[in-house]
């Protein structure tokens, strides 16, 4: 419970501080405002018990991101700041759903199962980010439609079969 608490404090501290940062290098002080706004008013209303606080905190923070790479600021700090802000959400979410009467929150099996699965998919999501950014190479439009596509229906069976 304590280790979840601590990483998701971390998560949503450096997440807010390399977007920041981000904004900051470039000199754009109205993005690192936003930012700096985004994390602090997340951290003064996370004590509401509103489900869909995660859910605005990762938004904002993924938008303010992209608009951040629209405006010309380092790639690598912004698609850091938005992966850690997956993970803040992730970890807000998890908690929610413990408070809801999912899985007993005393089991430390399955908060270290949980964080374990995080770390890893967000180390792999950043990793092939990282990747991406190393690599260039063109693909067609139409073959990046497809794409497109077949993760949309993908992820639809996915969420189909969980429900």
């Amino acid at each position: 419970m304590m280790l979840r608490k601590v990483l998701r404090l971390l998560f949503l501290t450096a997440s807010t501080a390399c977007v920041a940062l981000a904004f900051a290098a470039a000199g754009l002080w109205v993005g690192t405002g936003l930012a700096i706004l985004t994390g602090l008013s997340f951290l003064i209303f996370s004590g509401s018990a509103a489900r869909w606080m995660p859910t605005v905190f990762l938004s904002g923070m993924v938008c303010i991101a992209a608009a951040g790479l629209l405006a010309g600021s380092s790639a690598f700090l912004m698609i850091l700041g938005a992966v850690l802000a997956l993970g803040a959400w992730d970890l807000m979410s998890f908690d929610g759903s413990l408070d809801r009467g999912g899985p007993a929150p005393a089991s430390a099996p399955v908060d270290t199962k949980h964080v374990l699965s995080l770390a890893a998919a967000l180390g792999l999501g950043l990793a092939l980010a990282a990747l991406g950014l190393t690599l260039s190479f063109r693909i067609p439009f139409p073959v990046l439609l497809l794409i497109v596509v077949l993760c949309l229906v993908s992820l639809d069976r996915v969420f189909r079969r969980i429900s």
